[in-house]
Order: C-alpha cells, then structure tokens, then sequence
C-alpha cells in the first residue's frame, strides 16, 4: 500500500486539485466557495449575453452588424469557422449548449421582429 506522503508531487497536486473541483477538500467552506464562484460565472455570462443584445445602441463602437450579414463571408472561411465551433461545442458542452441556445434564442426574437415589421438591426443606423 502506497501512502499518500510517498506519492509524487505531481500527484499529490493532482489529487488536491480533485478533491477541491469536487468540494470535498475543506469541507462545508468549499462547497461554500464553489457556489460563490459558480454564481458569479453564471452572472458574467447573463451579464454578457445581456451587453451582446444591448451593444451599439448609443454610440457607433461595438455596432451591431446587421441581420444576415453571415451570408456575405465566403464559404472558403465561414465553412472551417463553423466546424471549429461546432467541434468545440461537441468537445465542451458547458461552451457549446448556452451558444446553441443563445442563437435560438436570437433567431427566433429576429423571426419575430422581421413577422411583426420591425427590422432590429439596421446598416443605415
């Protein structure tokens, strides 16, 4: 039987690294911890998402490019582009679910605007 003082330093680290991911290193202030930090990436991203539909509303910088505008990149680009986020989204699904849904989410408030007349973006804005 190897104890733990003989393990390398390497897997010593290792195993700190475990047991802190998964909220059993400290005990009840870890977990504490790690539902502090999950909260506040989760705002971050809220926070982001909510900065991407509000960008370009009161100044030029950070204007939005209008709706469709995807269509004008040529395939030798757009096509590598998309396999990269599709793979990276198959290969980390915590990054590859919110996009997914994100971009629903935007296809459908644009599908909706465009049925009700109204365009969101505008090139001439």
């Amino acid at each position: 039987m190897v104890r733990f003082a003989d393990y390398p330093v390497l897997a010593k680290l290792s195993r700190w690294g475990i047991d802190a991911h998964t909220g059993v290193l400290f005990g009840a202030v870890n977990q504490f911890v790690l539902i502090a930090l999950c909260s506040g990436l989760i705002l971050l991203i809220v926070l982001g998402y909510r900065m991407w539909w509000q960008r370009g509303r009161g100044s030029a910088f950070g204007r939005p490019l209008p709706r469709g505008a995807w269509q004008k990149v040529p395939p030798h680009v757009l096509v590598p582009l998309m396999a990269a986020v599709a793979a990276l989204g198959y290969f980390v699904p915590l990054l590859g679910i919110p996009l997914v849904a994100f971009l629903a989410l935007d296809i459908a408030l644009g599908e909706y605007a465009y049925r009700r007349g109204r365009r969101t973006y505008s090139a001439a804005d």
